[in-house]
């Protein structure tokens, strides 16, 4: 054990286990840990088109989507902020697909879930709402928070034992 002694030298010991305990990869992998039912629930919630959907663009086919795209491109994306931070979501595909590089084709190994938004929230066309993310996120958002909770406190513990601090 280490005793501390005045403030100065208790602020330091602090900033260094808070230093050591907030590590953005290291976050952001116990985020994805914890909350991989909430992707599971998502998918499973996504509605699947009964039929091969196609987009248009000045009346030409540029885009084709298989039954279970949107489901197969529901994942964890990546995230630019410098905050440790995991987004679920529908991923946009990058504009040709690896089967068929000249058509579109999607749902068949690569997954393009740009429309995501319009199915969740309906458009001024298609009135029906199938809010999937919502229903994922709510049903798991209590199980994910204490699976968090225990990361934290076994990361606050092993850092504490690190620095030879009492353990909680």
């Amino acid at each position: 054990m280490i005793k501390i002694e005045g403030l100065k030298a208790t602020i330091n010991a602090l900033k260094a286990l808070e230093k050591d305990v907030n590590k953005k990869k290291e976050i952001e992998k116990d985020i994805r840990s914890a909350s991989k039912s909430m992707v599971l629930a998502a998918k499973a919630l996504a509605p699947v088109a009964e039929h091969t959907v196609k987009r248009y663009n000045n009346g030409k086919v540029v885009a084709s989507y298989l039954p279970g795209n949107l489901k197969g491109s529901i994942k964890f994306i990546k995230s630019k902020s410098k905050e440790p931070r995991v987004l679920i979501g529908a991923k946009a595909g990058s504009g040709r697909s690896s089967t068929n590089p000249s058509s579109g084709i999607y749902g068949a190994g690569q997954f393009d879930g740009w429309y995501a938004h319009m199915v969740h929230e309906g458009t001024k066309f298609i009135k029906k709402t199938t809010p999937f993310l919502s229903s994922a996120f709510s049903s798991n958002k209590s199980s994910v928070e204490g699976k968090l909770g225990q990361f934290l406190l076994r990361k606050l513990k092993r850092s504490a034992k690190k620095f030879g601090f009492e353990t909680l």
